[in-house]
């Protein structure tokens, strides 16, 4: 099954991670859980109402994973263009570890790959443009695919490979894209972004 995901779970993926344990007090939860006010809510409908809203969501999340929406704002690339993206963020809080000892304070910078390492480049571009599926093919096989537009499901089973979709556009905003097709890779502590039919491996 085509998997559609953000910046945050694709980079999750993506990299190892380091874990930092328990952060902060827990307290139980005492107000009902939204889950079980779905429940409650949903045991009150009719067993048919029922059935047909759930034939509804399930065709729905169905026709989202075949048919999702492209993105919007981009534009097949015409020149290369190349440029370095930080990924380093300010901490909002301090970051403890699981003895509570504080190993990032609040406001201070962190790159996440200076410990982290990306496993794969990551290729960004339209699925419904013949000229860039054949462009990624020529990445080579330690790649992630990820489309701006198309049936991922549709390239997926061609090309015998796990595609992605930017959903909602996440990514390319995230990393400022304009034009695809698009790579980003680790250089370092920075990631290279490059647009357009120049960038790559192989040609």
């Amino acid at each position: 099954m085509a998997r559609v995901l953000g910046i945050f779970l694709l980079l999750l993926e993506a990299v190892q991670a380091k874990d930092f344990g328990l952060q902060g007090t827990t307290y139980p939860v005492i107000e009902e859980s939204l889950l079980e006010h779905v429940k409650r809510q949903l045991a009150n409908l009719p067993e048919a109402t029922l059935r047909t809203k759930q034939l509804e969501v399930q065709e729905r999340v169905k026709q989202s994973v075949l048919n999702p929406t492209a993105v919007q704002g981009l534009h097949k690339a015409t020149t290369y263009r190349r440029y370095t993206f930080d990924p380093s963020i300010t901490l909002d809080k301090d970051i403890r570890d699981h003895q509570e000892h504080i190993i990032a304070t609040k406001g201070s910078k962190v790159n996440p790959l200076t410990t982290l390492q990306l496993k794969s480049s990551l290729l960004i571009f339209d699925g419904t443009d013949p000229e860039q599926v054949k462009w990624a093919k020529r990445q080579g096989d330690y790649t992630k695919w990820i489309l701006t537009s198309g049936r991922s499901m549709d390239l997926m089973k061609q090309h015998d490979r796990e595609v992605y979709f930017d959903q909602g556009g996440i990514i390319c905003r995230h990393f400022k894209i304009r034009a695809v097709p698009a790579i980003v890779r680790q250089n370092g502590h920075l990631l290279e972004v490059e647009e357009g039919f120049g960038g790559g491996d192989a040609h």
